[in-house]
C-alpha cells in the first residue's frame, strides 16, 4: 500500500529474498492453538535443518495486549506451542 509507494525502495528489498524488505506477515487465529503451531513450524522449521542457515533467525511479535482477549488458558498453550516446535526444531529461542 502506501508505505511502499512513498517509499519504493522498501518493494525492491521485498523482491530481493525479503532481505531488508517489509515484514512477512502471518495472520492466525489465536484461539485456534493448532492452525498456530502449524504456521509457527512453517516458519521455523520451512526448510530442511540440512538446508537451513544456522544464521539465519526469525522475530516473532505477538502484543501482550491482545492476549487478554483470548480464551482462557490460551495465552499460556500459545506459550507452550512455541517452546514445543523450538525444541522440536532443536532451536535456541527466547520467549
Amino acid at each position: 500500500g502506501r508505505l511502499v509507494r512513498r517509499r519504493p525502495w522498501l518493494n525492491a528489498a521485498k523482491n530481493d529474498s525479503n532481505e531488508g524488505g517489509l515484514p512477512t506477515l502471518v495472520p492466525s487465529d489465536f484461539n485456534n492453538i493448532q492452525d498456530v503451531k502449524e504456521k509457527l513450524r512453517k516458519v521455523i522449521m520451512g526448510r530442511s535443518s540440512s538446508t537451513r542457515d544456522t544464521n539465519e533467525w526469525h522475530t516473532i511479535f505477538t502484543f501482550e495486549g491482545v492476549m487478554i482477549y483470548l480464551d482462557d488458558g490460551v495465552p499460556s498453550a500459545l506459550l507452550e506451542v512455541a517452546s514445543d516446535v523450538l525444541k522440536d526444531g532443536i532451536i535456541d529461542g527466547s520467549l
